[in-house]
């Protein structure tokens, strides 16, 4: 089916006195060609060919005035490719450039990017350096943006659009690299003006407070740390709450000093449990030589009355006497 459809399209073409069409049995279609060495190889002297440049053009033209298309490949030295429009009788225009270097520009015929673009219709301050790109439904549906901010800071700014209200900047990032979602002055590399909802924050640390279990590590007495919240009404090496409004909370800073001070308090309970199970074995000991002494009296209590007591002034009885005699 492809063979005999590529001979129906080579015998539509074989009008033409200056062509010589070839179908190989290998497959490969020439036009214009008797040794094909490609799938499809079209060669014609109509095509537009400067040997001194290797500049070849291919146009196609309505030729009422309807317009048309064409794409041409660069010189020798360049070896890229560049697509034309016509419209009417007006000349070619170019409007998308590949390079040799792979380089796309599209409204600008020297791109030194991988893709470049250019187009006089974007709005543009060349007084500030302001370059807007912005994409509007034209029927209140909404559009979106983004626009290059002025020479002096470079950054990048995102918009959306609401009906016919207009743009609103959602995001921004700026000439040093920091990203605002909500604010136009970020001042770190990720700054949000509302709420996060995430599943998990890492939090990368270069120490972490297990030091407090070292047996070189010096913990304060407690009279000391009263004495610290009484004057100061924070614990020790934590911010206060002034300077938490004020510069907010380092999450990684706040959660270090949290389980130093609970490591800390584990110190704390485990010194205060020492303590308590040396005064309890020390009172346990007095206890038991309590009830040693309590025993022993009790003992030389009973030793003492269960012994017969007499009573030297006792009379005899008249039966004792008789017993006498």
């Amino acid at each position: 089916m492809k063979n005999k459809l590529l001979i129906i399209l080579i015998s539509l073409i074989g009008s033409s006195a200056h062509a010589q069409n070839t179908l190989l049995p290998a497959g490969n279609v020439g036009i214009g060609i008797s040794d094909p060495t490609e799938v499809l190889t079209l060669r014609d002297p109509r095509i537009p060919y400067d040997s001194s440049s290797g500049t070849l053009k291919i146009r196609f033209d309505s030729g009422s005035g309807g317009g048309g298309l064409g794409f041409e490949k660069e010189t020798y030295n360049t070896g890229g490719l560049r697509f034309y429009t016509q419209y009417g009788y007006n000349s070619m225009l170019e409007k998308m450039r590949i390079t040799a270097e792979g380089n796309v520009g599209i409204g600008t015929a020297s791109p030194t990017e991988l893709l470049m673009l250019r187009n006089p219709k974007i709005p543009y301050d060349s007084s500030s350096g302001t370059l807007k790109i912005r994409f509007d439904s034209g029927s209140g549906g909404g559009g979106l943006g983004f626009e290059k901010e002025t020479y002096n800071t470079g950054g990048l700014r995102f918009y959306t659009q609401y009906g016919y209200n207009s743009m609103l900047e959602k995001m921004r990032i700026t000439a040093e690299g920091n990203v605002g979602i909500g604010t136009i002055s970020p001042d770190a590399t990720l700054t949000v003006n509302g709420n996060i909802h995430t599943k998990e924050v890492l939090v990368d640390v270069n120490v972490w407070p297990d030091y407090v279990f070292k047996p070189n590590y010096e913990l304060k007495p407690l009279s000391d740390v009263k004495t610290y919240i009484e004057k100061h009404h924070h614990l020790p090496e934590m911010r206060s709450e002034r300077e938490m409004i004020k510069k907010g909370l380092q999450l990684g800073e706040v959660t270090q000093l949290l389980v130093k001070k609970i490591e800390e308090l584990t110190l704390y309970l485990i010194s205060q449990k020492e303590e308590e199970d040396k005064h309890n074995k020390i009172h346990q000991q007095e206890i038991n030589e309590l009830k040693n002494k309590i025993s022993e009296l009790q003992n030389s209590q009973a030793n003492k009355t269960s012994k017969p007591i007499s009573n030297p002034t006792s009379k005899p009885t008249a039966s004792s006497h008789l017993s006498s005699l």
